[in-house]
């Protein structure tokens, strides 16, 4: 039976406890309302600075991708220019506090696809033949995200330093969505084990576009990477590289619906990530509900497999005619462009 001097202890102890909860739950920012998010804009370009100040704070503590996007378009739109260039100020510290929210890693994967033995010589230059090897999605006419492959290698080839027994394996592979609903950034490694060097990994969602519009897909791998969209190369970097957010930028024309999106992962050694998100010419994100690997449960269109990339020499030329579009651009967009790049 229980004392008294122990019955007053658990007393305080719970009473401390739920002091703690009710001052955690007090102190974390409740998430902002439009009505509020539209006031704080407001505040931004009020006379008195602890007004302003106060807008600013309340910005910060409630950093999302909705704040993140009024503020993008304030930087960029806004006449008022106090709020301007208030919006321009907090723009880098709201992406900080968002951190990898604003990447999403559910995606259909695919992998590892294990490298021939005769391109494991990396020998301090790029070798487009990484991106060029054989993989299962070859000479499809359409991907079924219900296949299996077949695939082989050798656990001490593609093991770290040879560790992995000498081994071949025959093994299986097929489209999984390990992720769903996740954010942050991809680690293959993690996913693939038993061969996390020397390989490929595919990874596929879905666009949907309102109309023909244009997207801005801000790309990080670790190492070299290939976009597609609707079955067109519309990126192609062989680069050996570790894992930085936002390392290329590619602007792609979508169509009318949804457009199948892959992306073609190569890995040498070490490290073997990436992360993806998009956004609209101007930096705003694209809405959330619109990038999805089933398309919210709408009909999915044919799933072109990824058409082999362009000679290695030639590469630049999948992403040219859109900068020849920006050097043709009014001065105004081009300054805009410039703005987005920085921040």
């Amino acid at each position: 039976m229980m004392n008294t001097q122990a019955a007053l202890r658990m007393v305080s102890a719970m009473t401390l406890a739920c002091a703690a909860l009710a001052h955690a739950e007090e102190s974390a920012p409740a998430p902002l309302t439009p009505q509020n998010l539209r006031t704080l804009i407001d505040n931004l370009g009020a006379e008195k600075f602890t007004v302003r100040d106060n807008a600013e704070a309340k910005l910060l503590a409630g950093a999302s991708v909705e704040v993140l996007s009024r503020l993008q378009e304030l930087a960029l739109y806004e006449d008022d220019a106090e709020i301007r260039t208030r919006a321009c100020m907090l723009l880098p510290e709201v992406r900080e506090r968002i951190g990898d929210a604003i990447y999403s890693k559910d995606f259909y994967i695919l992998g590892p696809c294990p490298f021939p033995e005769d391109d494991f010589q990396w020998g301090g230059e790029n070798k487009p033949e990484w991106m060029r090897h054989a993989t299962p999605l070859d000479n499809l006419k359409e991907i079924d995200l219900g296949a299996q492959y077949k695939v082989a290698y050798n656990k001490a080839k593609h093991l770290d330093n040879g560790q992995g027994p000498d081994t071949n394996v025959d093994a299986t592979i097929g489209w999984k969505r390990p992720y769903k609903n996740g954010k942050g950034l991809l680690d293959f490694r993690a996913l693939f084990p038993d061969c996390p060097n020397y390989a490929t990994a595919f990874v596929l969602t879905f666009v949907k576009s309102n109309g023909i519009s244009r997207a801005r897909f801000y790309i990080g791998s670790d190492d070299g990477v290939g976009l597609w969209v609707n079955g067109q190369c519309k990126h192609f970097n062989v680069v050996h590289r570790g894992l930085v957010k936002d390392q290329d930028a590619v602007d792609v024309d979508l169509q009318d619906g949804w457009n199948p999106v892959i992306l073609r992962i190569h890995q040498g050694w070490g490290g073997w990530g990436m992360g993806m998100r998009v956004t609209d010419r101007m930096g705003k994100p694209w809405p959330e509900q619109d990038i999805d690997p089933d398309c919210n449960g709408e009909a999915k269109p044919m799933i072109a497999p990824p058409a082999l990339p362009p000679e290695h020499k030639d590469a630049t030329k999948t992403v040219a005619p859109d900068a020849k579009e920006k050097e043709k651009a009014p001065q105004a967009e081009k300054q805009r462009i410039q703005v987005i790049q920085k921040q």
